[in-house]
């Protein structure tokens, strides 16, 4: 890996720049991605100067949770460096974006002087939200196969977003290879904390199939007419949504997707623009009273 250690040692020097750096991992299920950004913050925190152990590189770890992600970009330091597993569950490339992952480009929009460099693992350049594609990621690291690394500037992604499709590659600015992680702490500590992750998703999963669904909330609030209670405003951006946090406080069975599901479904019932102040008039709509 002694190239791209160099690559991340020539990357810190730049982001004391007040700059920072979106980094998309790509390779397959199974390639090695978890693997190299494992590898990538335990290097990137020797080039800081501090001397990384298996907690403290996880606690620098997102693995699906874009709540998570959101609190992980307002309580680091300046300088970590950050790592999402799969990222496609946090930002995705679709035409209709939820409001909370518009609020996280958004966001992302506003920390650069903060000097993060992220890791964002993906299992195919098309699943990268368009943002980074075009402009934001300035290099890319793709994982063709176990252990191979493959790097790109943003003159070769500029080629790719604009002449290739999502087989072809450019020309790549680095190559090298990465080691295994079986056999030691840092994975044993990462498989253990991943697989406790999932069996606790599938038990919230399997909870919320048995106890409540996504159509069985959204029938009980359209019923009780109680989808203005939902209704959240930005003050920043003057636009309104529906809250996530409100719906799972009420309704705790919902998975994160399910709590997705719902809230498209909301916005299909009623626009939430249409339920909120958002001049802070709080004029009342007019009634049939007065009317000729």
């Amino acid at each position: 890996m002694e190239r791209y250690k160099r690559f991340l040692e020539k990357l810190h020097e730049h982001v004391q720049r007040d700059w920072d750096r979106l980094m998309p991992v790509i390779g397959e299920e199974g390639a090695g991605k978890s693997t190299l950004i494992l590898q990538s913050i335990w290097l990137y925190e020797q080039i800081r100067g501090n001397d990384p152990t298996p907690e403290s590189v996880l606690d620098y770890i997102v693995f699906d949770d874009r709540d998570a992600f959101k609190q992980k970009l307002l309580t680091a330091d300046a300088g970590d460096p950050i790592g999402v597993m799969d990222a496609a569950h946090i930002l995705y490339n679709k035409d209709v974006m939820m409001p909370d992952q518009k609020d996280v480009e958004k966001s992302l929009l506003d920390i650069r002087t903060e000097n993060y460099v992220i890791f964002l693992g993906y299992q195919d350049w098309g699943d990268i939200p368009d943002q980074l594609r075009k402009r934001r990621a300035k290099n890319v690291i793709q994982v063709p196969s176990r252990g191979t690394i493959k790097g790109y500037n943003r003159r070769q992604l500029d080629e790719k977003y604009h002449k290739l499709d999502d087989m072809q590659w450019p020309d790549h600015a680095l190559t090298d290879t990465f080691p295994s992680l079986e056999g030691t702490r840092l994975w044993k500590r990462f498989d253990e904390v991943d697989k406790e992750r999932k069996r606790r998703r599938l038990q919230q999963d399997d909870d919320s199939d048995a106890e409540l669904t996504p159509q069985d909330v959204v029938g009980k609030i359209v019923v009780e007419d109680a989808l203005e209670e939902y209704v959240e405003v930005n003050e920043f951006q003057k636009r309104a949504y529906y809250s996530k946090s409100l719906l799972r406080y009420d309704y705790p069975d919902l998975s994160d997707q399910q709590a997705d599901q719902v809230r498209s479904a909301l916005t299909r019932e009623a626009d939430p623009e249409t339920l909120a102040d958002l001049d802070g008039t709080d004029t009342p709509p007019p009634t049939g009273e007065g009317k000729s």
